[in-house]
């Protein structure tokens, strides 16, 4: 199903190519190539730094980057590159190259949302069954080509599997990220009643015994 899609995919955009050029496909791809190995690269670190839990705050995060820096380099080629200079080509190459650019493009859009989706599904088996091992991603081997093609580039030799590093978004999400707010821990004063006030009886001076009167003297 998600070849079919990929398929679908890569002709639309093979379409689309064909209309705007080879010189515009070509520079589309690249900075879709850049974009998704950054997001890729850089994933569990930005997950580790931002509020989001789950699968679902995962796919955001992945998605999100993807997004953010595409936007950045696309609109940075665009505003000094694309629309400064022009570049004309034989109209058969440009038609061919184009065509192929485009679609290669939209294969590799459709190989990148794969993890977005399969982070969403892992995060959902996850929240309803812990006792079983939750759902395992998977990257496609056109998917593997580029990001490590890009990573031999920057100076790394050893090839990465990309859903290895996808799958360290999640798991730096699990992490408890609530911000704790400072709770003020109010002791329990026990209220001491004062001290009764001892009040001292004062016991009135008993009446001693009549006096015995001789009343013959009298």
């Amino acid at each position: 199903m998600g070849m079919l899609i990929a398929i679908i995919a890569g002709l639309i955009f093979a379409w689309i190519a064909i209309r705007v050029g080879f010189y515009v496909a070509w520079s589309v791809m690249f900075n879709l190539v850049v974009s998704i190995y950054i997001a890729i690269s850089l994933g569990p670190f930005v997950a580790d730094k931002l509020p989001l839990e789950g699968g679902f705050g995962a796919a955001i995060v992945l998605t999100g980057l993807a997004a953010a820096v595409f936007a950045v380099l696309q609109g940075s080629c665009y505003l000094f590159f694309t629309s400064q200079y022009e570049m004309s080509f034989p109209a058969i190459f440009d038609s061919v190259a184009s065509g192929i650019t485009g679609f290669l493009t939209g294969v590799l859009i459709v190989s990148f949302l794969i993890l977005p989706v399969g982070l969403i599904r892992q995060g959902t088996v996850a929240d309803k069954n812990t006792t079983k091992e939750s759902y395992q991603l998977n990257s496609s081997a056109y998917l593997n080509f580029w990001y490590n093609a890009v990573h031999y580039l920057v100076g790394k030799e050893e090839n990465v599997q990309p859903e290895t590093l996808v799958a360290g978004i999640i798991k730096n999400n699990k992490k408890v990220k609530n911000t704790k707010a400072e709770v003020k821990v109010v002791e329990q004063v026990k209220v001491v009643e004062p001290n009764e006030v001892k009040v001292e009886e004062v016991s009135k001076d008993k009446l001693g015994t009549p006096p015995d009167f001789d009343f013959d003297k009298i």
